[in-house]
């Protein structure tokens, strides 16, 4: 009876003054919000009292999302829908924290396909039903309190209350643009993570909702982009390097560092020798990079571009943006100029990240990803393991007559990483220091995959020293691993920085220098010197000079070929999308026999990721090797259409093969036929 009389005195209250009873909710839910992004109850207490003014401001974001629960009857269902919202994303938001640094943000969302794909590496069955039963209980309690949440009986005023609803939305505007002005938040995150402890979970987000691609710089204009682009010309006229136009690869190196780096952890041997000794004789240096512990997708566009992601919105991944309808001068791009060939290449699946989408945005001809390689090797935690990218590249090279220009993102030393040590490791590299046993055997793990990858840049590197033709490889790793390094733990304090190397055939001379991701590709080119493309250019001249003057012009270059008119290209896209050609060796079927109601499809270069199609409906097929692949208690009957599709996530098509036409014959004769046709 107290309780009734409790809760009938809090829905008075609640229908006299809203907006109060709002106040003092947003504030608790903020509170709780802060405590999850920090992970710690008593870091959400700390940024309470150390930074008053943005908790209230986020408080007063939040408040203003629950008011417009005001202009509905079913206002107790709505409030709580928004903050379930709240609540959920900062929960999803705290779980993130766990595997990456990055905070969870609006584009998260659009990468749940992606997410999913890889939920079992870092999930257990148990934590997968878990979470699973939750979202069935969350969604239950949506509905129950969408039945049983009772309606305002008197009438809602809407003039009046979308009043309320507007000012609100002015009040956090105008408090924004005064916080901005006066330099007590940012608009602009250089470091996402610093960003949300630094300025709240809920102006963050709605930030990454509301910052997208590239704003318009106030002195945009033709003539200014003019300015820019003479200034560069002018400074690479006057370089005189002798152009050379060796083969450039690429190799992306998955969470790749030199784990000698690491501060008070010892090896029983050297995991990266090979790495270490290119560092030491050739081109090498620290690399910047954009993102820690994952964002492999970004540190790839800024060294195919060229371009910074740092005047993009917050936390934002232009493969899942801007790239999806249009195109972008690349590395790609520019070397075509001079009869390169483009071709890409990921021993993972071509579909994460989007890249079969992506890269003939990016300029790329020939993508060989995962679905396209035999004899897979894979580690502990299901990923493929890089050894099998030397064959790769081999014959991407030798696919062609021009020179080439391969693309190689690695996977390998992709996470989950373990916690604890089963008993069952058979390592070549043991690591000591004094550290907690999940950090021991985290970076364990890890070492031991990079004293793989390390055996597959020496294999790699000895056998292009052999090749006929020069060759230029640069290697570099995509960000620090999910490890929960911080700037302590490093030799060089800073847990944006990799390192990259840059190794040739041929004894290519260079500067070691520190670079950023998006001054790596115009380097490369530069010590060639080639300096085909706008971005190109602009990096080039700028290596050395004014950084200020350098960040503006560039902000200007990116805006205008990706959201502006173009000036730099005559206000004419001068990129047409390529059609991509997935592999490299044709795919083909020959021949099929029924036998004892199984289907024996034969053909060359089949694959694992083949799937029979029998009239345009795919059926179960087990595979054998590259010239044969079975469907068990197949239904199919003369006249039949059969081909292979090679497929990717969800089993989506990527490409396929020539048809055939199903006729049945007797086991002997058809074996007879099958084998001369193989001769």
């Amino acid at each position: 009876m107290k309780i009734n009389k409790f809760n009938r005195k809090l829905f008075d209250f609640y229908l006299v003054h809203p907006l109060i009873f709002y106040m003092i909710w947003a504030f608790l839910l903020n509170f709780i919000m802060e405590c999850l992004g920090r992970r710690s109850l008593l870091g959400g207490a700390v940024y309470l009292l150390q930074s008053p003014v943005l908790f209230l401001y986020n408080v007063l974001i939040i408040l203003m999302t629950l008011s417009i629960s005001l202009l509905f009857k079913r206002r107790i269902f709505v409030s709580s829908l928004i903050s379930l919202i709240w609540f959920l994303s900062a929960v999803a938001n705290c779980v993130l924290l766990g595997f990456r640094t990055t905070p969870f943000s609006a584009i998260d969302l659009t990468m749940v396909t992606y997410a999913l794909s890889i939920i079992n590496i870092y999930l257990s069955k148990t934590q997968i039903i878990l979470i699973s039963v939750l979202a069935l209980l969350i969604l239950a309690l949506i509905i129950f309190i969408g039945v049983k949440a009772p309606k305002i009986n008197r009438e809602v005023r809407y003039i009046k209350t979308l009043a309320v609803v507007i000012v609100m939305v002015i009040i956090v505007a105008v408090a924004t643009n005064t916080a901005i002005q006066t330099q007590l938040l940012t608009s602009r995150f250089g470091n996402l993570a610093d960003a949300y402890k630094n300025f709240g979970f809920a102006y963050c987000l709605s930030n990454s909702f509301i910052d997208r691609g590239i704003g318009k710089p106030d002195d945009y204009s033709e003539e200014t982009i003019d300015t820019i682009n003479e200034t560069a010309n002018a400074a690479i006229a006057a370089d005189t390097t002798e152009q050379q136009t060796p083969n450039i690869i690429f190799v992306q190196l998955e969470s790749f560092f030199d784990p000698n780096e690491l501060l008070g952890l010892y090896y029983s041997r050297n995991p990266v020798p090979h790495f270490d000794q290119i560092k030491e004789d050739c081109i090498s240096g620290y690399l910047t990079v954009p993102t820690v512990s994952a964002g492999t997708a970004n540190t790839e566009f800024e060294v195919l571009t060229g371009m910074s992601l740092k005047y993009f919105g917050a936390g934002e991944y232009p493969y899942k943006t801007v790239l999806l309808d249009r195109t972008c001068e690349s590395i790609a791009y520019n070397l075509e100029q001079l009869g390169y060939a483009a071709t890409a290449i990921h021993n993972n699946r071509a579909t994460f990240y989007g890249r079969d989408e992506v890269y003939p945005q990016l300029g790329f001809s020939t993508f060989i990803s995962k679905e396209y390689m035999t004899d897979l090797e894979y580690t502990p935690t299901s990923w493929v393991k890089d050894k099998v990218l030397t064959k790769e590249i081999l014959k991407s090279l030798e696919a062609t007559e021009n020179k080439d220009f391969v693309f190689t993102v690695s996977v390998q030393g992709h996470g989950k990483y373990p916690t604890e040590f089963t008993g069952n490791e058979d390592y070549s590299v043991y690591v000591y220091g004094d550290a907690s046993e999940d950090r021991i055997a985290g970076v364990s793990y890890l070492v031991n995959q990079f004293y793989e990858m390390d055996q597959f840049i020496g294999d790699l590197t000895a056998t292009l020293a052999d090749y006929d033709e020069d060759t230029v490889l640069v290697l570099y790793g995509d960000h620090l691993p999910g490890l929960d390094f911080s700037a302590d733990d490093l030799a060089n304090n800073n847990i944006f920085q990799t390192q990259y190397a840059i190794w040739s055939n041929f004894g290519l001379n260079g500067e070691d220098r520190d670079l950023t991701s998006y001054e790596l590709s115009s380097y490369v080119l530069n010590l060639l010197g080639i300096h085909e493309g706008i971005m190109t250019r602009y990096q080039q001249a700028s290596l050395d000079g004014d950084r200020a003057l350098y960040s503006s012009g560039m902000e200007m270059l990116e805006y205008d070929m990706l959201y502006g008119e173009n000036y730099s290209h005559d206000s004419i896209n001068p990129y047409k999308p390529k059609i991509l050609k997935m592999g490299v060796d044709e795919i083909t079927i020959s021949d099929a026999i029924l036998v004892n109601d199984d289907l024996y499809v034969f053909g060359n270069n089949l694959t694992g990721a083949g799937d029979v199609y029998i009239n345009e409906e795919m059926v179960t097929t087990s595979y054998f090797n590259p010239n044969m692949i079975v469907v068990r208690d197949a239904k199919i009957k003369d006249g039949d259409v059969i081909c292979v599709k090679q497929s990717g996530k969800n089993k989506k098509p990527l490409s396929s093969t020539n048809e055939l036409t199903f006729t049945y014959r007797e086991f002997e004769a058809a074996a007879e036929g099958t084998a001369e046709s193989e001769k």
